[in-house]
């Protein structure tokens, strides 16, 4: 990404320098937001009932600005912006293999351009930027191949930080789910997990968090796999267990294109998945992971959720966090759709009660 200012407050933010160290300490609340699938080339896909070649993104790039103005216009001002995973919808070419997921996506053209105008888009946060790599991104079966496109592009794809008193972890769930294609980056990061669960159990953060892709579970911690939308359940008796121990409180996800949250057996875990910035689905589309016949000519228009994201509260007590469709938000906001003039001369919106209270509860 170009230096921008925001790239430069997530050099500052996330380095290993002294802001990393004033970052470990509770300094009192503050808010955060979680979004996922921005999925840039999802709703004119015409694998999935749209119309057209697939070539315009028009619609997300349009959503991914009303994220951006949102969380730009909110006060208190999030601490940073989580995108958990497909922030675009093209694979790239020569580079995974050949499955009939890879011959559906892969076009190397619409990758690039795809990912150049998540960048553009995103350069215009006013708060740091964490991507988080999803199926889309670096393929169902990751390959180094694969990973090493992805890192390129934005950096490394499991990671941790300190923000204000909380650890957060971040993973790359492709390689849980299946890492038969890159087995040797599968290990190292299960060995980096192991280590950070182990730090922050001695250490006891305040709070820890994990930002990944796919969730563990949907419903319940034994259910069985479902499709590729939850992860294996061998997967899940390895690391929940030991994430509990560490006190790991919310794990923030996507993939879905619907909303959940559930916990584990015990309470002390819960799982969050968030809809999408782009396509929603409803529930008989991801009931057979394809597209419901067209209605009204807008694919994906028969789920009962709109796109939005997840403001999340931190306070001393807990986390607290609600997710917000786009329309309402920007109304209490006081945004117009599609937004203040380009040149920046509108006025700044005025902080309304509702959103202050929303992240002070």
């Amino acid at each position: 990404m170009a230096e921008s200012r925001g790239e430069e407050k997530k050099k500052e933010m996330f380095g290993e320098q002294a802001s990393e160290d004033l970052e470990r300490e509770w300094r009192g609340d503050f808010c955060f937001v979680q979004a996922a699938d921005t999925q840039l080339g999802f709703m004119s896909d015409p694998t999935w009932g749209a119309e057209g070649d697939g070539e315009s993104w028009k619609e997300e790039i349009e959503l991914a600005e009303r994220l951006v103005r949102c969380c730009n216009a909110l006060r208190p001002r999030p601490r940073f912006v989580a995108v958990c995973g497909d922030l675009v919808h093209a694979l790239p070419e020569g580079v995974l293999g050949d499955s009939p997921a890879v011959r559906r996506y892969a076009n190397t053209s619409r990758y690039s351009r795809q990912n150049a105008d998540f960048k553009r888009v995103m350069a215009g946060l006013e708060m740091p930027l964490v991507c988080v790599c999803g199926n889309h991104d670096v393929g169902d079966r990751p390959t180094p191949g694969s990973l090493a496109a992805y890192r390129e592009l934005y950096g490394p794809d499991w990671r941790a930080f300190w923000c204000g008193g909380m650890r957060s972890l971040v993973l790359n769930a492709q390689l849980l789910s299946d890492p038969s294609g890159a087995p040797d980056e599968a290990q190292a990061q299960e060995e980096w997990l192991a280590a950070e669960l182990e730090a922050v159990e001695r250490d006891q953060p305040k709070h820890v968090v994990v930002f990944q892709h796919i969730p563990w579970f949907l419903r319940e911690e034994q259910e069985p796999r479902e499709g590729y939308f939850n992860l294996p359940q061998e997967a899940r008796v390895k690391w929940l267990p030991r994430m509990e121990r560490a006190r790991v409180k919310t794990i923030f996800c996507g993939h879905y294109h619907r909303n959940l949250c559930s916990r584990t057996r015990s309470g002390a875990l819960e799982m969050v998945v968030t809809s999408a910035i782009g396509r929603q689905m409803s529930e008989s589309e991801v009931a057979k992971n394809g597209p419901d016949p067209q209605q009204g000519g807008v694919p994906g228009s028969s789920s009962d959720i709109r796109s939005g994201f997840r403001l999340v509260s931190v306070h001393e007590s807990g986390l607290f966090h609600e997710y917000h469709e786009f329309d309402a938000l920007e109304t209490d906001l006081g945004l117009s759709t599609p937004g203040p003039e380009a040149d920046g001369s509108a006025e700044k919106p005025q902080k309304r009660s509702r959103v202050e209270n929303l992240v002070d509860k």
